[in-house]
């Protein structure tokens, strides 16, 4: 319910339209209010019994960029600290482009959409001079493809290496 007190809700009714919950309770009328004048709509029933149902999940900060390279075995994260990590996957990340962004935005938000996330933010950083124009074009696309809530993020790294980023210069942005 999102009460303060985390009630928990059994045997009952969900009213929606439009996609907005409207009634929440124990034996909810079956038919909606009325919609102008002298028009009512009917109200289709789905047996939920024995399932559950929660809000969906909010992810605030992802890089959908990184898909890729999770599970790289020369990347392995968990043998590196921050700053040696980085230093291996920018240069991965410097050769993405538009098709790359797109395929990796579809399998993060799929992966997200199957632990209950609809709705996420995408802190996108990444705009490689091989990236192209449309990046976070190809991102709505594949929140589009999804139904999937979607907010786009922008960043970018201007500090050069020879000043302490761990950025190469094709990403750098000025």
């Amino acid at each position: 319910t999102g009460d303060v007190a985390g009630t928990v809700l059994n045997g009952v009714d969900i009213l929606v339209r439009d996609g907005e919950i409207i009634g929440l309770g124990p034996d909810l009328p079956r038919t909606l209010a009325p919609i102008g004048v002298g028009q009512e709509q009917g109200v289709e029933v789905v047996n939920c019994r024995g399932l559950t149902a929660y809000p969906g999940l909010i992810n605030t900060h992802h890089h959908f960029f990184q898909a890729f390279v999770r599970n790289l075995a020369p990347l392995d994260w968990t043998q590196l600290d921050v700053l040696a990590w980085l230093r291996k996957i920018y240069p991965v990340f410097a050769l993405v482009d538009e098709d790359c962004i797109y395929h990796s935005t579809v399998v993060s938000m799929a992966e997200l959409i199957k632990h209950g996330c609809t709705t996420a933010f995408d802190h996108q950083y990444n705009y490689s001079r091989r990236g192209g124009p449309f990046l976070v074009d190809r991102q709505f696309d594949a929140a589009n493809l999804l139904g999937l809530r979607f907010h786009a993020g922008r960043g970018c790294i201007t500090l050069p290496m020879a000043e302490g980023s761990t950025i190469p210069d094709a990403m750098r942005e000025r």
